[in-house]
Protein backbone atom coordinates (compact mmCIF):
# COMPACT_ATOMS: atom_id res chain seq x y z
CA UNK A 1 0.00 0.00 0.00
CA UNK A 2 3.17 2.01 0.45
CA UNK A 3 3.85 1.95 -3.07
CA UNK A 4 0.38 2.75 -4.13
CA UNK A 5 0.03 6.09 -2.27
CA UNK A 6 4.33 6.87 -3.85
CA UNK A 7 2.91 6.04 -7.05
CA UNK A 8 -0.55 8.75 -6.77
CA UNK A 9 1.97 11.13 -4.88
CA UNK A 10 4.36 11.04 -8.41
CA UNK A 11 1.74 10.83 -10.87
CA UNK A 12 0.11 14.04 -8.73
CA UNK A 13 3.38 15.55 -9.35
CA UNK A 14 3.63 14.53 -12.83
CA UNK A 15 0.12 15.30 -13.87
CA UNK A 16 0.62 19.45 -12.60
CA UNK A 17 3.32 19.20 -14.83
CA UNK A 18 1.80 18.13 -17.84
CA UNK A 19 -1.42 20.22 -17.69
CA UNK A 20 0.99 23.35 -17.25
CA UNK A 21 2.53 21.98 -20.73
CA UNK A 22 -1.10 21.71 -22.21
CA UNK A 23 -3.34 18.80 -21.71
CA UNK A 24 -5.61 19.24 -24.53
CA UNK A 25 -2.58 18.65 -27.23
CA UNK A 26 -1.96 15.27 -25.22
CA UNK A 27 -5.14 14.00 -25.62
CA UNK A 28 -5.80 14.86 -28.97
CA UNK A 29 -2.61 13.63 -29.75
CA UNK A 30 -1.28 16.59 -30.71
CA UNK A 31 2.46 17.50 -30.26
CA UNK A 32 4.36 19.94 -28.07
CA UNK A 33 5.80 22.89 -29.66
CA UNK A 34 8.12 24.68 -27.73
CA UNK A 35 7.54 23.51 -24.46
CA UNK A 36 10.27 25.39 -22.78
CA UNK A 37 9.05 29.25 -22.56
CA UNK A 38 10.46 31.64 -25.17
CA UNK A 39 11.14 34.31 -22.14
CA UNK A 40 12.96 31.24 -20.36
CA UNK A 41 15.56 30.93 -23.91
CA UNK A 42 16.06 34.40 -24.35
CA UNK A 43 17.10 34.89 -20.15
CA UNK A 44 19.91 32.07 -21.33
CA UNK A 45 23.26 32.87 -22.42
CA UNK A 46 24.00 32.19 -25.97
CA UNK A 47 26.78 30.01 -26.29
CA UNK A 48 28.69 27.95 -29.03
CA UNK A 49 29.01 24.05 -28.80
CA UNK A 50 31.19 22.71 -25.57
CA UNK A 51 33.46 19.84 -26.05
CA UNK A 52 34.97 18.39 -23.20
CA UNK A 53 37.40 15.35 -24.59
CA UNK A 54 39.75 15.30 -21.49
CA UNK A 55 39.99 16.86 -18.38
CA UNK A 56 42.25 19.51 -19.75
CA UNK A 57 39.88 20.75 -21.63
CA UNK A 58 37.54 22.18 -18.72
CA UNK A 59 40.50 24.86 -18.36
CA UNK A 60 39.27 26.36 -21.93
CA UNK A 61 35.82 27.25 -20.35
CA UNK A 62 35.53 29.66 -17.59
CA UNK A 63 32.43 27.44 -15.76
CA UNK A 64 32.10 27.25 -11.85
CA UNK A 65 33.41 24.93 -9.99
CA UNK A 66 36.91 22.94 -9.86
CA UNK A 67 35.60 19.40 -10.76
CA UNK A 68 35.90 17.88 -7.38
CA UNK A 69 32.78 15.69 -5.57
CA UNK A 70 31.91 18.86 -3.23
CA UNK A 71 33.05 21.41 -5.84
CA UNK A 72 31.62 20.29 -9.01
CA UNK A 73 32.29 21.91 -12.43
CA UNK A 74 28.60 23.33 -13.19
CA UNK A 75 28.06 23.89 -17.41
CA UNK A 76 24.16 25.67 -16.68
CA UNK A 77 21.92 28.30 -18.27
CA UNK A 78 23.22 28.62 -21.78
CA UNK A 79 21.30 28.62 -24.48
CA UNK A 80 22.93 26.08 -27.66
CA UNK A 81 21.57 26.55 -30.64
CA UNK A 82 23.62 24.91 -33.56
CA UNK A 83 23.41 23.07 -37.11
CA UNK A 84 27.01 21.03 -35.74
CA UNK A 85 26.02 17.54 -34.52
CA UNK A 86 26.52 18.01 -30.76
CA UNK A 87 25.96 20.97 -28.58
CA UNK A 88 27.54 19.75 -25.36
CA UNK A 89 30.23 16.44 -25.51
CA UNK A 90 31.52 15.54 -22.11
CA UNK A 91 33.82 12.70 -23.00
CA UNK A 92 36.71 10.70 -21.07
CA UNK A 93 36.90 12.65 -17.98
CA UNK A 94 37.50 11.38 -14.43
CA UNK A 95 36.41 15.17 -13.09
CA UNK A 96 32.77 15.46 -11.40
CA UNK A 97 30.15 17.45 -13.64
CA UNK A 98 26.89 19.14 -13.68
CA UNK A 99 24.94 19.95 -17.07
CA UNK A 100 22.10 22.16 -15.67
CA UNK A 101 19.16 24.50 -17.10
CA UNK A 102 20.31 25.10 -20.28
CA UNK A 103 18.10 25.11 -23.52
CA UNK A 104 19.87 22.39 -26.84
CA UNK A 105 19.09 22.37 -30.31
CA UNK A 106 21.71 20.63 -32.28
CA UNK A 107 21.75 18.61 -35.58
CA UNK A 108 22.70 15.18 -34.17
CA UNK A 109 23.15 15.00 -30.14
CA UNK A 110 21.76 17.26 -27.75
CA UNK A 111 24.21 16.53 -24.95
CA UNK A 112 26.53 13.11 -25.38
CA UNK A 113 28.08 11.74 -22.29
CA UNK A 114 30.71 9.56 -23.42
CA UNK A 115 33.56 6.95 -21.41
CA UNK A 116 33.55 9.26 -18.27
CA UNK A 117 34.45 7.62 -15.11
CA UNK A 118 31.25 6.81 -12.81
CA UNK A 119 28.99 8.45 -10.81
CA UNK A 120 30.45 11.64 -11.83
CA UNK A 121 27.69 13.33 -14.57
CA UNK A 122 24.71 14.45 -13.94
CA UNK A 123 22.18 15.65 -16.46
CA UNK A 124 19.65 17.79 -14.48
CA UNK A 125 16.77 20.39 -15.93
CA UNK A 126 18.08 20.94 -19.37
CA UNK A 127 15.50 21.06 -22.83
CA UNK A 128 16.77 19.28 -25.54
CA UNK A 129 14.59 19.64 -28.87
CA UNK A 130 14.94 18.70 -32.33
CA UNK A 131 17.88 16.77 -32.60
CA UNK A 132 18.27 14.13 -35.30
CA UNK A 133 19.32 11.30 -33.09
CA UNK A 134 18.96 11.95 -29.54
CA UNK A 135 18.04 14.84 -27.35
CA UNK A 136 20.65 13.07 -24.26
CA UNK A 137 23.16 10.13 -24.96
CA UNK A 138 24.74 7.97 -22.22
CA UNK A 139 27.22 6.08 -23.81
CA UNK A 140 29.44 4.13 -22.12
CA UNK A 141 29.47 5.58 -18.66
CA UNK A 142 28.37 3.60 -15.46
CA UNK A 143 26.19 5.57 -12.76
CA UNK A 144 24.85 8.68 -14.52
CA UNK A 145 21.98 10.48 -13.41
CA UNK A 146 19.61 12.37 -16.21
CA UNK A 147 17.05 14.05 -14.15
CA UNK A 148 13.94 16.48 -14.68
CA UNK A 149 14.89 17.17 -18.56
CA UNK A 150 12.53 17.52 -20.96
CA UNK A 151 13.58 16.10 -24.39
CA UNK A 152 10.55 17.33 -27.18
CA UNK A 153 10.86 16.45 -30.88
CA UNK A 154 14.40 14.55 -31.34
CA UNK A 155 13.76 12.35 -34.20
CA UNK A 156 14.86 8.96 -33.33
CA UNK A 157 15.14 8.97 -29.38
CA UNK A 158 14.80 11.45 -26.53
CA UNK A 159 16.94 9.60 -23.73
CA UNK A 160 19.57 7.12 -25.09
CA UNK A 161 21.45 4.72 -22.39
CA UNK A 162 24.17 3.11 -24.04
CA UNK A 163 26.86 0.56 -22.21
CA UNK A 164 25.32 1.65 -19.33
CA UNK A 165 25.21 0.38 -15.70
CA UNK A 166 24.03 1.60 -12.83
CA UNK A 167 22.80 4.75 -14.11
CA UNK A 168 18.89 6.75 -13.19
CA UNK A 169 16.54 8.22 -15.85
CA UNK A 170 14.28 10.19 -12.94
CA UNK A 171 11.37 12.24 -13.52
CA UNK A 172 12.36 13.53 -17.22
CA UNK A 173 9.48 14.54 -19.73
CA UNK A 174 9.65 12.77 -23.68
CA UNK A 175 7.78 13.93 -26.37
CA UNK A 176 7.23 13.48 -30.27
CA UNK A 177 10.19 11.38 -30.85
CA UNK A 178 9.49 9.40 -34.21
CA UNK A 179 11.33 5.88 -32.46
CA UNK A 180 11.29 5.50 -28.80
CA UNK A 181 11.07 8.29 -26.41
CA UNK A 182 13.39 6.45 -23.85
CA UNK A 183 15.83 3.44 -24.84
CA UNK A 184 18.03 1.28 -22.99
CA UNK A 185 20.72 -1.19 -24.73
CA UNK A 186 23.45 -2.86 -23.31
CA UNK A 187 22.99 -1.47 -19.92
CA UNK A 188 22.69 -3.16 -16.62
CA UNK A 189 20.44 -2.04 -13.30
CA UNK A 190 19.52 0.75 -14.64
CA UNK A 191 16.45 2.93 -13.02
CA UNK A 192 13.93 4.39 -14.58
CA UNK A 193 11.43 6.29 -12.41
CA UNK A 194 9.05 9.23 -12.61
CA UNK A 195 9.24 9.99 -16.23
CA UNK A 196 6.91 10.81 -19.17
CA UNK A 197 7.11 9.37 -22.07
CA UNK A 198 5.15 10.97 -24.58
CA UNK A 199 3.16 10.82 -28.37
CA UNK A 200 6.21 8.88 -29.63
CA UNK A 201 6.34 5.93 -31.43
CA UNK A 202 7.43 3.48 -28.47
CA UNK A 203 7.44 5.10 -25.03
CA UNK A 204 10.28 2.73 -23.37
CA UNK A 205 12.06 -0.08 -25.57
CA UNK A 206 14.34 -1.97 -24.39
CA UNK A 207 17.71 -4.36 -25.88
CA UNK A 208 20.15 -6.69 -24.26
CA UNK A 209 19.18 -4.74 -20.59
CA UNK A 210 18.81 -7.02 -17.27
CA UNK A 211 18.48 -5.95 -14.15
CA UNK A 212 16.62 -3.16 -14.15
CA UNK A 213 13.92 -1.05 -12.36
CA UNK A 214 10.78 0.96 -14.29
CA UNK A 215 8.78 2.56 -11.73
CA UNK A 216 5.83 4.95 -11.75
CA UNK A 217 6.46 6.24 -15.32
CA UNK A 218 3.65 7.58 -17.17
CA UNK A 219 3.62 6.05 -21.00
CA UNK A 220 0.85 7.30 -22.49
CA UNK A 221 -0.58 8.26 -26.04
CA UNK A 222 2.50 6.15 -27.79
CA UNK A 223 1.55 4.78 -31.32
CA UNK A 224 2.81 0.94 -30.93
CA UNK A 225 3.42 0.17 -27.40
CA UNK A 226 3.96 2.18 -24.44
CA UNK A 227 6.85 -0.27 -23.15
CA UNK A 228 8.83 -3.25 -25.01
CA UNK A 229 11.31 -5.38 -23.53
CA UNK A 230 13.52 -7.17 -26.52
CA UNK A 231 15.12 -10.25 -26.90
CA UNK A 232 17.69 -10.90 -24.14
CA UNK A 233 16.76 -8.68 -21.70
CA UNK A 234 16.20 -10.66 -18.31
CA UNK A 235 15.39 -10.33 -14.60
CA UNK A 236 13.75 -6.60 -15.37
CA UNK A 237 11.08 -5.07 -12.83
CA UNK A 238 7.90 -3.39 -14.64
CA UNK A 239 5.53 -1.84 -11.25
CA UNK A 240 3.41 0.75 -10.97
CA UNK A 241 3.66 2.56 -14.17
CA UNK A 242 0.85 4.01 -15.71
CA UNK A 243 -0.01 3.08 -19.69
CA UNK A 244 -2.70 4.75 -21.55
CA UNK A 245 -3.76 5.14 -24.26
CA UNK A 246 -1.14 3.39 -26.29
CA UNK A 247 -1.07 1.39 -29.62
CA UNK A 248 -2.37 3.77 -31.74
CA UNK A 249 -2.43 1.63 -34.87
CA UNK A 250 -4.64 -1.20 -33.44
CA UNK A 251 -8.76 -1.23 -35.22
CA UNK A 252 -11.13 0.26 -32.85
CA UNK A 253 -12.98 -2.57 -30.87
CA UNK A 254 -9.50 -4.85 -31.43
CA UNK A 255 -8.06 -6.49 -28.33
CA UNK A 256 -4.39 -5.22 -27.27
CA UNK A 257 -2.04 -5.57 -25.10
CA UNK A 258 0.04 -1.86 -24.02
CA UNK A 259 3.42 -3.89 -23.65
CA UNK A 260 5.28 -6.54 -24.95
CA UNK A 261 7.79 -8.77 -23.39
CA UNK A 262 10.10 -11.16 -25.57
CA UNK A 263 12.94 -11.18 -22.85
CA UNK A 264 13.17 -13.73 -19.64
CA UNK A 265 12.07 -13.30 -16.60
CA UNK A 266 11.06 -10.19 -16.22
CA UNK A 267 8.32 -9.15 -13.46
CA UNK A 268 5.15 -7.21 -14.28
CA UNK A 269 4.49 -6.53 -10.73
CA UNK A 270 5.84 -6.24 -7.34
CA UNK A 271 6.59 -9.03 -5.71
CA UNK A 272 6.78 -7.55 -2.02
CA UNK A 273 3.13 -5.43 -2.37
CA UNK A 274 1.41 -7.91 -5.20
CA UNK A 275 0.75 -4.60 -7.40
CA UNK A 276 1.30 -4.31 -10.77
CA UNK A 277 0.74 -1.49 -13.19
CA UNK A 278 -2.48 0.64 -14.18
CA UNK A 279 -2.96 -0.07 -17.96
CA UNK A 280 -5.96 2.42 -19.53
CA UNK A 281 -7.81 -0.55 -21.35
CA UNK A 282 -7.93 -3.07 -18.29
CA UNK A 283 -11.44 -4.60 -18.40
CA UNK A 284 -11.29 -4.66 -14.35
CA UNK A 285 -11.47 -8.51 -13.88
CA UNK A 286 -7.86 -10.77 -13.85
CA UNK A 287 -4.48 -10.37 -15.00
CA UNK A 288 -3.85 -8.44 -17.34
CA UNK A 289 -1.81 -10.33 -20.49
CA UNK A 290 1.32 -8.71 -21.89
CA UNK A 291 2.62 -9.14 -25.53
CA UNK A 292 5.41 -11.35 -26.81
CA UNK A 293 6.73 -14.75 -26.37
CA UNK A 294 7.58 -14.73 -23.05
CA UNK A 295 3.94 -15.04 -22.35
CA UNK A 296 3.73 -12.44 -19.34
CA UNK A 297 1.50 -11.73 -17.61
CA UNK A 298 0.65 -8.41 -14.61
CA UNK A 299 -1.11 -10.84 -12.03
CA UNK A 300 -1.77 -7.38 -10.14
CA UNK A 301 -3.48 -4.52 -12.42
CA UNK A 302 -4.21 -1.42 -10.90
CA UNK A 303 -7.29 1.07 -10.52
CA UNK A 304 -6.31 4.64 -9.74
CA UNK A 305 -8.99 6.80 -8.81
CA UNK A 306 -7.59 9.09 -6.31
CA UNK A 307 -10.40 11.45 -5.61
CA UNK A 308 -13.49 8.61 -6.36
CA UNK A 309 -15.53 10.24 -8.53
CA UNK A 310 -15.83 6.91 -10.72
CA UNK A 311 -13.09 8.37 -13.41
CA UNK A 312 -9.61 6.92 -13.30
CA UNK A 313 -6.86 9.83 -12.72
CA UNK A 314 -5.27 9.40 -16.32
CA UNK A 315 -8.50 10.07 -17.97
CA UNK A 316 -9.24 12.93 -15.47
CA UNK A 317 -5.64 14.08 -16.68
CA UNK A 318 -5.65 13.32 -20.31
CA UNK A 319 -8.97 13.14 -21.40
CA UNK A 320 -11.24 15.27 -19.72
CA UNK A 321 -9.17 17.99 -18.09
CA UNK A 322 -10.93 17.75 -14.90
CA UNK A 323 -8.45 17.17 -11.39
CA UNK A 324 -8.05 13.75 -10.03
CA UNK A 325 -7.39 14.99 -6.54
CA UNK A 326 -11.37 17.07 -6.63
CA UNK A 327 -14.10 15.06 -7.24
CA UNK A 328 -16.54 17.68 -8.38
CA UNK A 329 -14.07 20.24 -10.09
CA UNK A 330 -17.02 22.97 -10.88
CA UNK A 331 -17.93 22.74 -6.99
CA UNK A 332 -21.64 22.21 -8.90
CA UNK A 333 -22.25 19.45 -6.59
CA UNK A 334 -22.59 16.80 -9.08
CA UNK A 335 -19.63 14.85 -9.46
CA UNK A 336 -17.15 15.05 -12.57
CA UNK A 337 -17.92 10.93 -13.34
CA UNK A 338 -21.64 11.43 -13.28
CA UNK A 339 -21.72 14.52 -15.46
CA UNK A 340 -19.29 12.80 -17.95
CA UNK A 341 -21.59 9.48 -17.65
CA UNK A 342 -24.46 11.56 -18.43
CA UNK A 343 -22.98 13.77 -21.22
CA UNK A 344 -22.99 17.23 -19.10
CA UNK A 345 -20.03 19.77 -18.53
CA UNK A 346 -17.46 19.06 -15.52
CA UNK A 347 -16.06 22.20 -16.02
CA UNK A 348 -18.79 24.19 -15.84
CA UNK A 349 -21.88 24.85 -13.30
CA UNK A 350 -24.82 23.33 -14.78
CA UNK A 351 -26.53 22.60 -11.95
CA UNK A 352 -29.93 24.46 -12.56
CA UNK A 353 -29.85 23.32 -16.20
CA UNK A 354 -32.73 20.98 -17.20
CA UNK A 355 -31.75 19.58 -20.75
CA UNK A 356 -34.65 17.29 -20.41
CA UNK A 357 -37.34 19.52 -19.62
CA UNK A 358 -39.04 16.92 -17.13
CA UNK A 359 -39.08 19.71 -14.24
CA UNK A 360 -36.19 18.35 -12.89
CA UNK A 361 -32.73 20.80 -12.33
CA UNK A 362 -29.41 18.13 -13.00
CA UNK A 363 -28.58 18.55 -9.83
CA UNK A 364 -32.34 17.12 -8.48
CA UNK A 365 -31.99 14.29 -11.32
CA UNK A 366 -27.99 13.99 -9.63
CA UNK A 367 -29.63 13.38 -6.04
CA UNK A 368 -32.13 10.95 -7.46
CA UNK A 369 -29.96 9.18 -10.17
CA UNK A 370 -32.22 9.82 -12.88
CA UNK A 371 -30.93 10.68 -16.11
CA UNK A 372 -31.05 14.35 -16.85
CA UNK A 373 -31.42 13.96 -20.53
CA UNK A 374 -34.73 11.58 -20.31
CA UNK A 375 -37.86 13.25 -19.45
CA UNK A 376 -38.81 9.53 -17.83
CA UNK A 377 -36.05 7.33 -17.27
CA UNK A 378 -38.00 4.24 -16.45
CA UNK A 379 -39.81 4.75 -19.45
CA UNK A 380 -43.02 3.76 -17.18
CA UNK A 381 -45.01 6.64 -18.43
CA UNK A 382 -44.96 9.12 -15.91
CA UNK A 383 -42.18 11.91 -16.20
CA UNK A 384 -39.22 11.99 -13.52
CA UNK A 385 -40.69 15.26 -11.65
CA UNK A 386 -43.96 13.86 -10.68
CA UNK A 387 -42.65 10.48 -9.38
CA UNK A 388 -39.88 12.47 -7.43
CA UNK A 389 -42.41 14.81 -6.11
CA UNK A 390 -45.03 12.37 -5.01
CA UNK A 391 -42.80 9.69 -3.73
CA UNK A 392 -42.70 7.45 -6.41
CA UNK A 393 -39.47 5.55 -7.59
CA UNK A 394 -38.27 7.08 -11.19
CA UNK A 395 -36.01 4.09 -11.72
CA UNK A 396 -38.30 1.70 -11.81
CA UNK A 397 -41.64 0.66 -13.81
CA UNK A 398 -44.03 1.57 -10.63
CA UNK A 399 -47.19 2.25 -12.97
CA UNK A 400 -49.22 -0.56 -12.21
CA UNK A 401 -48.83 -0.04 -8.05
CA UNK A 402 -51.37 1.47 -6.17
CA UNK A 403 -50.15 2.77 -2.86
CA UNK A 404 -52.93 4.94 -1.47
CA UNK A 405 -55.28 1.78 -2.09
CA UNK A 406 -57.78 3.92 -4.11
CA UNK A 407 -58.63 2.12 -6.89
CA UNK A 408 -56.60 3.91 -8.83
CA UNK A 409 -53.62 3.13 -10.09
CA UNK A 410 -50.26 5.51 -10.36
CA UNK A 411 -50.15 6.20 -14.39
CA UNK A 412 -54.07 6.62 -13.58
CA UNK A 413 -53.51 9.45 -11.03
CA UNK A 414 -50.88 10.70 -13.06
CA UNK A 415 -53.23 11.52 -16.11
CA UNK A 416 -55.77 12.62 -13.70
CA UNK A 417 -53.72 14.64 -11.62
CA UNK A 418 -54.43 13.11 -8.34
CA UNK A 419 -52.17 12.30 -5.34
CA UNK A 420 -50.85 8.71 -5.70
CA UNK A 421 -50.26 9.07 -1.92
CA UNK A 422 -54.09 10.40 -0.36
CA UNK A 423 -56.38 8.15 -1.71
CA UNK A 424 -58.82 11.35 -1.11
CA UNK A 425 -57.19 13.99 -3.16
CA UNK A 426 -59.83 17.08 -2.77
CA UNK A 427 -60.60 15.44 1.03
CA UNK A 428 -64.26 15.38 0.11
CA UNK A 429 -64.66 12.14 1.83
CA UNK A 430 -64.47 9.91 -1.63
CA UNK A 431 -62.10 8.17 -3.15
CA UNK A 432 -60.23 9.56 -5.43
CA UNK A 433 -61.40 6.10 -7.52
CA UNK A 434 -64.80 6.15 -6.98
CA UNK A 435 -65.06 9.99 -8.25
CA UNK A 436 -63.72 8.78 -11.49
CA UNK A 437 -66.24 5.64 -11.70
CA UNK A 438 -68.81 7.95 -10.72
CA UNK A 439 -67.88 10.70 -12.99
CA UNK A 440 -67.15 13.06 -10.44
CA UNK A 441 -63.59 15.58 -10.26
CA UNK A 442 -61.68 13.67 -7.66
CA UNK A 443 -59.65 17.48 -7.67
CA UNK A 444 -62.72 19.97 -6.67
CA UNK A 445 -64.43 18.86 -3.29
CA UNK A 446 -67.63 20.42 -4.61
CA UNK A 447 -67.87 17.88 -7.29
CA UNK A 448 -68.81 14.12 -5.55
CA UNK A 449 -71.50 10.91 -6.24
CA UNK A 450 -73.52 12.31 -3.09
CA UNK A 451 -74.23 15.18 -5.18
CA UNK A 452 -74.85 13.30 -7.96
CA UNK A 453 -77.45 11.47 -6.37
CA UNK A 454 -79.35 14.20 -4.54
CA UNK A 455 -79.29 15.12 -8.19
CA UNK A 456 -80.63 12.26 -9.70
CA UNK A 457 -83.76 12.28 -6.84
CA UNK A 458 -84.52 15.87 -7.35
CA UNK A 459 -84.98 15.31 -11.11
CA UNK A 460 -87.04 11.94 -10.60
CA UNK A 461 -89.65 13.86 -7.76
CA UNK A 462 -89.51 16.81 -10.58
CA UNK A 463 -90.56 14.36 -13.21
CA UNK A 464 -92.94 12.57 -11.03
CA UNK A 465 -94.92 15.95 -10.34
CA UNK A 466 -94.55 16.82 -13.99
CA UNK A 467 -96.12 13.65 -14.97
CA UNK A 468 -98.88 13.57 -12.37
CA UNK A 469 -99.74 17.12 -13.45
CA UNK A 470 -100.18 16.25 -17.01
CA UNK A 471 -102.13 13.35 -16.41
CA UNK A 472 -104.43 15.63 -14.44
CA UNK A 473 -104.88 18.04 -17.02
CA UNK A 474 -105.54 15.23 -19.98
CA UNK A 475 -108.11 14.02 -17.14
CA UNK A 476 -110.28 17.29 -17.27
CA UNK A 477 -110.53 17.37 -20.81
CA UNK A 478 -112.08 14.00 -20.91
CA UNK A 479 -114.96 15.57 -18.25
Amino acid sequence: MLLKRILKVSFAVISIFVITLNVGNIANGNTFEGIVAVEQVQTLIEHEPIVINSDADFDKYDFSGSGTIDDPYIIENYNITTDQYYAIVVAYTTKYVIIRNCYIRSSFIGIHVLRSAANTVRVIENTCEKSSEAGIMVDSCDQVCVEYNICNDNKRFGILIHYSYQSEVLSNTVTNCENEAIRLEYARDIRVINSSAINSEFGIRVWFTNNSVFFSNNLVNNNVNGMEIREECHNNIVHHNIFYNNCKYVAPGESFSQAVDEGINNSWYNSISNEGNYWSNWDGSGEYRIDGLSGSVDKYPLTLDTDEDGLDDPSEIYNYNTDPHDADTDDDGMSDGWEINNNLDPLTDDSSEDPDDDGLTNLEEYNSNTDPHDADTDDDGMPDDWEVNNNLNPLTDDADEDPDDDGLTNLEEYNYSTDPQDADTDDDEYTDGEEVEKGTDPLDAESHPSLLSMNFISIAFSLSILGFGLFYLRKRKTF
